[in-house]
């Protein structure tokens, strides 16, 4: 009897005891379910996003922004890679890609960039936002930097362009040397840019996104949840493949532009102006001289009567320098003044029209500072052909 109680006991307890391990089962296969589904999302979007760098690496896609207000140009001398960022910006909860491509503009030689934005939602591929986001940088009128800072929430970002002379880290938005905010959001399939009226720091601004060199791939190994290890090695393998590809046409690029341009005015044997040549018009010559800082506004607005159709080629200084030429009222004076760009009135300059020059210093005598209203106003012109001043461009 005591037998026949103990194993009808017995059984209850197995019967129990299965009862509740099969919820339990159960919410243990749910869990796991879950987070190998959160896994395999973030593998399907690192691979997307792999395909995007390497069809970006490609040269497969057009990082031309058409509101930008000057012509830009892609960097290809090797000087300067692609770099991307991953960053919640639609407030999804998984970042998008951020991708942006090193350019420099006819006017200044500094490095600008243009970024992309991709998304992924599903599927094998991601998508690419409309619209293109210009991080200005530093130009000859000013020391300027830009960088994309979080939004606290992860949705959205700002745009902050800043004074990059102050000491310490001019990129802490908590510094007094902001130039102008601009809030980066997600409409839809579009980027969209607003610039603020106000230079004060948001107070929703988080850090400051960190782009990473196009070759390394880490930041995509870790989104896909591989190992440090693996990740690093992964991340070598890739950015060693890409360099032996690229390594001839990199170094054959750099040899033949920057390279041979230092080499030939180490070479020279004599003092050069060094700067960008620009082909402009006598409006568009005197609003450089308002942007370099040369003239103000109001001076600009009285010289308009003076404007005509002709077209000037100017070379803009990398940086403020001073030029010795004669007086135009013939009596020989000779004089110098600092100043940001000289007009060149010889032949054989357009064909440089947008390059990085460097030019022999003229004697005194070919370079003439005017005693009226001429343009550009104040500053002096050099009557100098490219065949004879030219020492090298890139």
């Amino acid at each position: 009897m005591n037998a026949k109680i103990s194993v009808t006991r017995t059984a209850a307890s197995l019967i129990l005891c299965l009862a509740l391990a099969l919820p339990l089962a159960a919410c243990g296969s749910s869990s796991s379910s879950q987070k190998t589904s959160t896994s395999d999302f973030d593998a399907k979007m690192a691979s997307a996003y792999t395909a995007v760098l390497d069809d970006v690496d490609n040269g497969n896609y057009d990082f031309t922004n058409a509101n930008s207000k000057f012509e830009m140009t892609p960097v290809t001398d090797g000087s300067k890679a692609i770099q991307y960022a991953l960053q919640d910006i639609d407030g999804d909860g998984h970042p998008e890609l951020l991708v942006r491509q090193p350019q420099t503009t006819s006017s200044e030689p500094t490095i600008q960039w243009n970024t992309l934005f991709f998304t992924y939602k599903s599927g094998k591929t991601a998508k690419a936002l409309d619209g293109v986001v210009t991080l200005p940088s530093s130009t000859s009128a000013r020391t300027a930097e830009t960088s994309l800072y979080a939004r606290d929430g992860g949705k959205g970002a700002y745009k902050r362009v800043y004074d990059a002379s102050v000491s310490g880290d001019a990129s802490d938005p908590k510094k007094d040397n902001t130039i102008s905010y601009a809030s980066i959001t997600v409409d839809g399939d579009t980027i969209a840019e607003k610039d603020l009226s106000s230079t004060s720091t948001p107070k929703d601004i988080g850090k400051k996104i960190a782009f990473t060199d196009i070759s390394d791939r880490s930041a995509l190994d870790k989104l896909a949840g591989k190992s440090g290890d693996t990740a690093s090695s992964n991340s070598a393998s890739k950015a060693k493949s890409s360099t032996k590809s690229k390594s001839s046409t990199t170094t054959s690029k750099a040899t033949s532009a920057k390279d041979r341009y230092d080499q030939a005015v180490a070479n020279s044997g004599g003092s050069v102006w060094q700067g960008t040549l620009r082909i402009v018009s006598d409006q568009e010559m005197t609003q450089l001289q308002v942007d370099l800082g040369e003239i103000s506004q109001s001076e600009y607005s009285g010289l308009t009567s003076q404007f005509s159709s002709a077209q000037n080629v100017v070379l803009v200084f990398n940086q403020a320098t001073t030029v010795t030429g004669e007086s135009a009222d013939g009596s020989g004076t000779t004089e110098s003044k600092t100043q940001r760009l000289v007009k060149l009135n010889g032949s054989g300059w357009s064909a440089y029209a947008g390059k990085h020059v460097a030019v022999k210093v003229p004697a005194a005598s070919a370079v003439t500072f005017p005693t009226d209203t001429r343009l550009p106003i104040g500053d002096a012109a050099a009557d100098i052909s490219a065949s004879d001043a030219l020492v090298a461009s890139y």
